[in-house]
């Protein structure tokens, strides 16, 4: 398990997903249910494309994968 840093619209909260299973960083965005249109991921504070795969990451550490998702209000 890695613990995923998830930032909504300023309400931040941790996200526990199981990173071994998965192929690319869009992954990540599909095993917390979130689309890929309204966030953007981070590695060590820098920003990475969707199709990165997971092994490209070396030492991943909880905490190291923060995702910004924006909401949107209608």
């Amino acid at each position: 398990m890695t613990i995923i840093e998830l930032d909504q619209n300023g309400v931040k909260s941790n996200k526990e997903v199981d990173i071994s299973n998965l192929k690319t960083v869009a992954d990540i965005l599909k095993s917390l249910k979130i689309n890929e249109e309204t966030a953007l991921v981070f590695y060590k504070e820098m920003p990475v494309p969707f199709d990165e795969p997971i092994t490209a990451f070396e030492n991943i550490e909880n905490g190291g994968f923060r995702i910004l998702k924006v909401i949107f209000d209608e």
